[in-house]
């Protein structure tokens, strides 16, 4: 007797890449290890420049380790590509919070 043929599934995944190397960032972010996260998060805004919540995160991280130039950009940046997105105010409250630890 003939083995039916497997089934037909027409499942087609896509990967994001930028998206990839986001959660890679925030699960080294998890375990802090920032040139980890950093380095994926960079990725991530190479492969997608308009990438909003890879300056998210990585504006977070980058105040974590007290480089607040940097997550002033950051969070200039999300908020110009996300500018109604919820988290908007909280992250306008952190820039002027870091833009007092480099005065």
């Amino acid at each position: 007797m003939e083995e039916p043929p497997p089934p037909q599934n027409n499942i087609k995944l896509t990967v994001n890449p930028a998206e990839v190397h986001l959660k890679l960032g925030s699960a080294y972010a998890r375990k802090s290890e920032i040139n980890g996260a950093v380095a994926n998060y960079n990725r991530a805004i190479e492969l997608d420049s308009q990438y909003a919540e890879a300056y998210y995160q990585r504006a977070i991280v980058y105040s974590a380790v007290q480089d607040y130039n940097s997550a002033i950009s950051d969070g200039a940046q999300f908020l110009k590509l996300a500018p109604i997105d919820p988290r908007a105010d909280q992250m306008k409250q952190w820039i002027e919070e870091w833009q007092n630890q480099v005065k």
